[in-house]
């Protein structure tokens, strides 16, 4: 059995960066959502090979929300853990 994945919004920073950081301490894989691109990547190069994929998207757009979950879900098996920090 693999990892256990997690999803994160607002994971560039702050709150749910630090949330992603646990989620990865926890052994998870950790799916990354926000709409700051570069503060996605410094999160991805903090988790190592925690980080699941960085997807870029707006939550009140709840077709890209749709899409970026799905996305998500695909890289990294289904949610044991969530977190909307966005």
């Amino acid at each position: 059995m693999g990892k256990p994945a997690a999803l994160v919004t607002g994971a560039a920073s702050g709150i749910g960066r630090a949330t992603a950081l646990a989620f990865a301490r926890g052994g998870a894989r950790v799916a990354l959502l926000d709409t700051d691109r570069a503060g996605l990547a410094e999160t991805a190069r903090l988790l190592e090979d925690a980080a699941g994929p960085q997807l870029v998207c707006d939550v009140r757009d709840a077709a890209a929300v749709r899409a970026a979950v799905a996305a998500a879900r695909a890289a990294v098996g289904p949610f044991a853990q969530a977190f909307n920090g966005a």
